[in-house]
């Protein structure tokens, strides 16, 4: 009875190693892969951190590279994102809240003659015309978002623009693609 004991402790303790370590590893190369192919742009996660047993997840230094210009169009310092864990394993994945914090958004225009070429027009037609790909087939609903220390950065050589403009803290609730 004892040497089950021990069995039964060795494995909960090894399952726990594993996902703590390599289920983190795991789940942030999926994340970077999905939004990448969604939004067509590199993706880079410098951290993400889960707590399993609370349904709260931390991602740390998420960055969306620019598809036609240098740099990146998007930083973001940190998400928080609370979990309904129950969720997880249905089609439907109920987020209670996403706190977003440290938003440095990147716009760059050429203009030359009559053209105009920016690095969110892309994006727009990407996400309309549906030429990223998700492998995830899960619906979500964001039952509160909170985006903080936003700041846009506007930049076109040929109309002389270089400006940081910072926006006010936002909010919103129930967002989603869920049916």
């Amino acid at each position: 009875m004892k040497k089950i004991l021990i069995f039964f402790i060795f494995i909960i303790s090894l399952f726990y190693i594993l996902s703590e370590f390599i289920g983190d590893r795991i789940i942030k190369g999926t994340l970077e892969t999905n939004i990448s192919n969604v939004l067509d742009r590199e993706t880079v996660i410098e951290n993400l951190k889960i707590n399993y047993r609370n349904g709260d997840a931390e991602i740390y230094g998420l960055k969306i590279k620019n598809k036609n210009f240098e740099g990146y169009l998007l930083n973001l310092e940190k998400a928080y994102l609370k979990l309904d864990t129950s969720s997880i394993f249905s089609n439907n994945v109920e987020i209670e809240s996403v706190i977003l914090d440290g938003i440095k958004l990147n716009y760059y225009c050429n203009v030359q003659y009559t053209k105009v070429t920016d690095n969110v027009r892309s994006l727009e037609k990407t996400l309309e015309t549906g030429s990223g790909k998700s492998t995830s087939t899960k619906y979500f609903n964001i039952k509160k978002l909170i985006a903080k220390n936003i700041v846009l950065y506007v930049n076109s050589d040929e109309l002389k623009i270089n400006k940081n403009i910072s926006l006010k803290n936002l909010e919103f609730e129930n967002i989603g693609n869920t049916p």
